[in-house]
């Protein structure tokens, strides 16, 4: 009996496999004919896909695509609205609707849409800006024109709209809201924070980075204000409390109220959640010396003073030592799997998509790149090829690093995406004719020339040990990448937001901003990569 059930259950994985995979071969040739502006042969495939799913976002989004191209606008946005009530968030969704809201000179229902996209996108500032002059609003207009000037936002041509709505800084200095001090604005917002729903499970989309949070920390120790830094340090312990610079404050908030003992107790349960952070295990160690000096616990001060004495703050040590100390914290990790959340823009038209990467230190990069949940491209690096193809165009490439340095400008190895993927320097800093100096709390490295006439530079958090910026250029082409902030994942410091930026002649062409998930390190992984037959190699 066990036998027939377990050929069951086998026999009905694989009809669910082959199910997937007539989908996915559908789905592929439906884009495939798109692309070449053949939408009835595009609608014949997706007619078989949403036979065998018929609510499966991908095929509904397409759809709608292929109806908007066929100018059939009451079909296309019969699938948007499926989509979008199954995916509300999905950015590309309310995109295409905001298209077919244009394409009925429907402005106004565009200009409902197009003002979320620019909030959840500030990139999308350009498109709201060509909204408002089909609209004639001047006066939105030069308030967006300010935004993105405030903000430093890339719109194509800002200079001739600029002329066009006579903008100028006076234009909107009436309409700024009257000055509001930092301790204002965190009183505020610790009051709305109080109005919602605490949840135990933190949404993404509400997490504020650390480095922002530590500001407003400062802000609140400077002015004194220690019962709202104790309700801000609350708050945040509750929504991450993982998170050991929450507990820090939250002790020194408890100190200058004078609750010693719960100062003590939320102090040293904060090192419980601290590793490899010297400069934050130290600031822990001289509040946790400073409680128990009032508390009267010689042996708690002694033991606090031994291990503060141990720990050096690498922001005032020599260069050589931060190297030193660098080199020892490298990656130490066999393997890493990560889900990028990347956003490229190209001469200011975005696109962003899901990819997988998984790396094996040192042997092999692998990357897939998801469209709507199904794999369109894949790419596998290893020390001396890359290889890759593309579903959509049938394509594919498999050959030297030379590629990489036609398509960026840049030259590229092996060794470099690995170290710009895991935020370390080239080849570990084992060349010698480089300078280094302090900057704000950065170890600057520069190599001026790196090779055959490069510039590179490196700043070094010393807080991590991490990079925080790379720069690179020759006399026409060059990249800048920073590092936003770092994640402590299994004692090593992963990227958590990475943006690059690639220039010609001093003007930005390419940007890529990276977000890392899903950080997982040392599991057996596997790197599934095969060139399908029929595809045409790609020449340069």
């Amino acid at each position: 009996m066990e036998d027939m059930d377990s050929s069951v259950e086998e026999k009905l994985d694989l009809e669910a496999e082959n199910k997937f995979l007539n989908f996915e071969d559908h789905f592929i040739s439906a884009v495939q004919e798109r692309i070449k502006k053949n939408p009835d042969r595009a609608l014949e495939h997706l007619q078989a896909c949403e036979a065998i799913y018929p609510d499966h976002a991908a095929m509904l989004y397409e759809k709608a695509k292929v109806y908007y191209d066929l100018k059939d606008y009451t079909r296309a946005h019969e699938y948007c609205d499926r989509l979008i009530q199954q995916k509300p968030d999905y950015f590309w969704g309310k995109k295409l609707k905001t298209d077919l809201f244009l394409a009925e000179q429907n402005l106004e229902d565009a200009l409902v849409i197009q003002k979320q996209l620019y909030k959840d996108k500030p990139g999308e500032a350009y498109a709201l800006l060509k909204l408002y002059v089909r609209l004639r609003d001047d006066e939105a207009a030069r308030k967006l024109i300010a935004e993105i000037d405030k903000n430093a936002i890339y719109v194509p041509n800002i200079a001739s709209y600029k002329k066009r709505f006579k903008y100028k800084q006076a234009v909107v200095a009436e309409d700024k809201p009257e000055k509001v001090t930092p301790e204002k604005k965190i009183e505020q917002r610790v009051e709305e924070k109080a109005k919602e729903e605490r949840v135990q499970t933190a949404d993404p989309k509400d997490l504020k980075k650390t480095s922002e949070i530590k500001k407003d920390y400062t802000a609140l120790v400077r002015a004194r204000d220690y019962h709202k830094l104790y309700a801000l340090s609350q708050e945040e312990i509750y929504k991450h409390p993982v998170e050991p610079l929450h507990y820090l404050y939250n002790g020194i908030a408890l100190a200058k109220l004078k609750k010693p003992d719960e100062a003590a107790d939320i102090l040293e349960m904060g090192l419980d959640f601290l590793f490899d952070n010297n400069k934050l295990k130290s600031q822990f160690y001289q509040q946790l010396i400073d409680v128990y000096n009032v508390l009267k616990n010689e042996k708690k001060v002694t033991h606090y003073r031994k291990l503060n004495t141990t720990t050096s703050d690498l922001s005032s040590a020599s260069p050589k030592h931060i190297m030193k100390a660098y080199k020892h914290s490298l990656f130490k990790a066999n393997t890493l799997s990560v889900k990028l959340n990347t956003t490229l823009a190209v001469e200011g038209r975005e696109q962003s998509m899901t990819v997988k990467l998984r790396m094996k230190k040192d042997e092999v990069i692998w990357m897939s790149a998801q469209y709507m949940g199904l794999s369109v491209a894949k790419m596998m690096i290893t020390p001396g090829s890359i290889k890759f193809y593309d579903k959509l165009n049938g394509s594919f490439y498999d050959g030297d690093f030379e590629f990489l340095k036609r398509k960026l400008g840049v030259d590229l190895s092996f060794d470099h995406l690995q170290s710009l993927l895991l935020g370390q320097a080239f080849n570990g800093f084992k060349e010698t004719n480089y300078d280094t100096h302090m900057e704000n709390n950065q170890l600057v490295v520069t190599y001026d020339p790196y090779i055959d006439g490069l510039f590179l530079l490196f700043s070094l958090d010393t807080e991590v040990l991490k990079l925080s910026k790379v720069e690179t250029h020759d006399d026409h082409k060059g990249l800048l990448v920073r590092y936003i902030d770092y994640q402590h994942i299994d004692k090593e410091y992963i990227p958590l937001s990475v943006e690059a930026k690639f220039t010609e002649d001093h003007e930005v062409r390419t940007q890529l901003k990276m977000v890392y998930s899903n950080v997982r390190l040392n599991e057996t992984l596997s790197f599934p990569f095969k060139i399908p037959e029929g595809y045409t190699p790609l020449n340069f």
